[in-house]
């Protein structure tokens, strides 16, 4: 397991980090440690107004990524 927490303090992206990870592919989800996300906080800083906010499902322009992907 200290494999694994010495992984996680890495800073290395690309292949050679997915390399490292599939070690732990098979080992069972109960043996692993639980992870710790990090989400930025979100200034407020402009809001739209009610009908736009309710038409593109947001309130805030900042969080407003509209789909741009196919259709299936």
């Amino acid at each position: 397991m200290d494999e694994f927490f010495e992984l996680i303090n890495m800073k290395t992206e690309g292949p050679g980090m997915m390399k490292q990870l599939s070690k732990f592919a098979n080992t069972p989800l109960d043996q692993l440690p639980l992870t710790m996300a990090y989400v930025p906080m979100q200034p407020l800083d402009q809001v739209y107004e009610q009908d736009v906010a309710l038409q593109n499902g947001t309130l805030f322009p900042s969080l407003d990524k509209p789909f741009i992907g196919k259709k299936m």
